[in-house]
């Protein structure tokens, strides 16, 4: 899947969901953040 086609697919789901752009945007944010963390986790091990 491209980033055109993930990013057509995440709308739709988003609109089922009813999330306005700021939520959407909230979601991204928290992604970022939960990857973040992963990474740090996996350098400590």
């Amino acid at each position: 899947m491209d980033t055109l086609e993930r990013h057509a697919f995440e709308d739709v789901v988003f609109d089922i969901l009813g999330l306005t752009a700021g939520e959407r945007e909230a979601v991204y944010e928290a992604v970022v953040a939960l990857v973040r963390a992963r990474l740090e986790k996996a350098k400590s091990v």
